[in-house]
């Protein structure tokens, strides 16, 4: 997709933009006036682990009394890891093998948080960027135009 000639062209540098919810990332390159989506990573939960809960009773010795524990959680917690691993580990490999000298990272607090501790110190230091916020329902062009706005 061509970008506007209003926005930044992207010449020098190729540019990654990793835009992620809770549960998805897109990947867009930059260079030399076009974008395009490279990659996408889906981890969305099925319904009956959002929306049931199939949590079970239990009785320690220790402690008296019942307690509530919820498998549902458990499970939500298991996809969000692997999601923030395969979220690193795609943008490790962009950075190491995909030709790329930036990165812009559009995500949520929480997943950029823990997709930046995974991260290795090489792709650490050409990520510039970060915005926190969920935009993956934004076209590629919104995001350039929001990455405009950000202090250089």
């Amino acid at each position: 997709m061509k970008i506007s000639e209003k926005l930044p062209q992207f010449a020098d540098v190729p540019t990654l933009f990793v835009v992620a919810g809770d549960y998805e990332a897109l990947f867009y390159k930059a260079f030399q006036g076009e974008v395009e989506l490279t990659h996408t990573i889906k981890h969305i939960p099925r319904e009956e682990i959002l929306g049931k809960d199939d949590g079970f009773l239990t009785r320690s010795a220790s402690m008296p009394g019942v307690g509530a524990v919820s498998a549902k959680g458990t499970r939500e917690l298991s996809i969000r890891k692997k999601f923030y691993h395969e979220v690193a580990k795609f943008i490790e490999e962009a950075a190491r093998y995909g030709n790329v000298g930036v990165i812009h990272f559009f995500a949520p607090h929480q997943v950029t948080k823990q997709v930046n501790q995974l991260l290795d110190a090489p792709t650490k230091k050409i990520l510039k960027e970060e915005l926190e916020g969920n935009f993956t329902k934004e076209s590629p062009t919104d995001i350039i135009r929001r990455m405009k706005k950000l202090p250089q």
